[in-house]
């Protein structure tokens, strides 16, 4: 998992951004404060306070070079294991309705979790 901060300052800005995420095959996720969003809808990313930085994460470092924002404060989290980062991206994509098929599968990644402890 990278992690990297950018300021998004005009309407072309979050246009080229959203154009960028969406060009790469990996969950891109943004977050704002205590705001955490798909940073592949411009719906999603016109919702956030864009005065101020936000925080991108996305899969590999590998997909850095698809965005032509500035980047700063560029951080690898590959401590975090893969399950755990799996439920969070499922636990995020769904706000209030999340599927009876996705909840076990969440459940099923939190008995791993506590396996693993």
């Amino acid at each position: 998992m990278i992690k990297f901060k950018t300021q998004l300052v005009t309407v072309d800005d979050v246009k080229k951004f959203v154009r960028s995420a969406s060009a790469i095959p990996t969950e891109v996720w943004v977050t704002e404060g205590r705001t955490q969003i798909n940073g592949k809808s411009i719906m999603s990313m016109f919702s956030l306070n864009l005065s101020n930085p936000i925080t991108v994460e996305i899969s590999s470092e590998k997909y850095l070079n698809a965005f032509t924002c500035e980047m700063t404060d560029i951080t690898e989290e590959d401590h975090i294991p893969e399950h755990i980062l799996k439920l969070k991206a499922i636990l995020n994509k769904y706000e209030k309705q999340i599927s009876e098929e996705d909840m076990i599968e969440a459940l099923d990644m939190l008995l791993k979790i506590k396996e693993n402890r």
